[in-house]
């Protein structure tokens, strides 16, 4: 009597697998239009709302791009901009969300403005954007700055003798700045 119930379980288990395991593969040429580009996964960001994270390319400075305002133009939603240990004598305007702008060495990766440029690096309009590991320094206004945004991060930055603030945020919200420094401004 015990057998029957086996049975049956067994064969739902083995029609069930062969049902899984007949389908089409992911990515098939069969018709249908296959798209090349990564799909992102949502996370939530500091003003809980789902904000594109990973999978999207690496731009390398200086390998990809000589200059961090290359690289950041041609980053996408989700990618990131690793900067390797230097001193980048430029300003540096992102525009575009959810992007990443990583120093490779805190101490070594150094934006100089040089008492010429105005601010070292300001997200203008761009939500989600995050900047890590870096130093800016001798800007005109801001070192790092955040303009008209909801949802940001700073981290394990460093700005010193910087004209107006060394890190801000102006007209922003659910911001979240942690392990940073800011000296020698007017308003740190």
């Amino acid at each position: 009597m015990w057998r029957r119930p086996l049975l049956h379980g067994v064969l739902a288990v083995t029609a069930a697998l062969i049902w899984c395991l007949s389908g089409p593969v992911a990515g098939a040429q069969d018709g249908r239009a296959v798209s090349a580009e990564p799909r992102l996964p949502v996370g939530v960001g500091p003003g809980r709302e789902p904000v594109p994270t990973g999978y999207a390319a690496t731009i390398r400075v200086p390998q990809d791009f000589d200059t961090i305002q290359a690289a950041v133009d041609h980053a996408r939603p989700g990618g990131m901009v690793l900067i390797a240990p230097g001193i980048y004598s430029e300003s540096v305007t992102v525009t575009t969300p959810y992007v990443t702008i990583r120093g490779l060495d805190r101490d070594r990766t150094i934006i100089d403005g040089g008492f010429e440029r105005a601010n070292g690096i300001q997200v203008f309009a761009a939500d989600g954007v995050a900047i890590e590991n870096l130093t800016s320094r001798d800007n005109l206004l801001d070192g790092f700055s955040w303009n008209g945004v909801h949802g940001y991060w700073g981290r394990y930055l460093t700005a010193y003798d910087d004209g107006r603030s060394g890190i801000a945020a102006y007209g922003s919200d659910d911001g979240q700045l942690d392990h940073s420094y800011a000296s020698g401004s007017p308003h740190s």
